[in-house]
């Protein structure tokens, strides 16, 4: 999948939305992704909370131009436990298909270090850089990053916060911050609603599991994306729209309507 670095990276913040919902039982949501303004992929995220518990599964599949040329279908859980704004993952795993080959990978958390229990293909067959110990320390999965912005700064219409994250196949560290016009509320278009939301820069710094640059992703070490969150009912911050610059132009992730 290291031509579709973006995409993961964009599914990743989709995800977050469905996690916002940390009160409710379950809550599913669909986002649209296109790639240089032609529609690329649809996402389907369910979050399920419970006794202090989270678990989220994301579905995603291409469809168009996308998939003739990299065909992918995305599944991925995430499970752990919530305890105020703290997010504690135990478990992450994904089972893909691109191009028709199978990818999947297990982590599971031990006194706060990531470790990966199945990984196929190895880093090494994908040409990927690897992974530093202290990458995995204290970090969560994509999932669990984003459930601790959504009662973070942004449920606070603040931009800011920084995570490590590491997934199986890469580490890198997140940050939201105010940078390039952003830091303002403003009004936004979602599901034929106008709502108010909160325009962030999030900055993504790649520290592991580099792979060769693709038609879709780059081994660029530093990464930038706008993020737009809007704030529900009970004030928790939900990432709707995604903005990041690829290769082939721009990709977007847009979530259908609110939940």
């Amino acid at each position: 999948m290291k031509n579709t670095r973006r995409f993961a990276f964009i599914a990743g913040l989709c995800a977050a939305a469905a996690s916002a919902q940390a009160e409710s039982q379950s809550t599913k949501l669909l986002y649209e992704l296109s790639a240089a303004g032609v529609g690329a992929a649809d996402f389907t995220v369910v979050a399920q909370f419970e006794n202090g518990g989270y678990r989220i599964d994301a579905q995603g599949t291409t469809y168009g131009a996308v998939d003739l040329m990299n065909s992918l279908t995305v599944s991925a859980m995430s499970v752990g436990l919530l305890a105020g704004e703290a997010v504690q993952p135990q478990f992450f795993g994904t089972s893909n298909l691109y191009n028709g080959d199978d990818r999947r990978t297990r982590v599971t958390w031990t006194a706060g270090e990531a470790i990966t229990q199945e990984i196929v293909p190895t880093l090494a067959e994908e040409e990927r850089t690897a992974i530093p110990d202290d990458a995995r320390q204290g970090a969560l999965d994509p999932i669990a990053a984003l459930l601790s912005f959504a009662t973070g700064g942004p449920a606070r219409d603040v931009c800011e916060g920084g995570v490590k994250v590491f997934d199986g196949r890469r580490s890198y560290t997140l940050a939201l911050d105010a940078a390039d016009g952003t830091g303002i509320v403003e009004q936004r278009q979602v599901g034929g609603q106008s709502v108010p939301a909160l325009k962030c820069r999030i900055t993504s710094v790649r520290t592991g599991g580099k792979s060769p640059d693709g038609w879709l992703s780059s081994s660029s070490d530093s990464e930038h994306a706008l993020i737009w969150f809007w704030r529900d009912p009970l004030g928790r911050a939900i990432p709707f729209r995604i903005e990041a610059n690829a290769p082939i132009g721009s990709a977007v992730a847009q979530l259908a309507a609110l939940p």
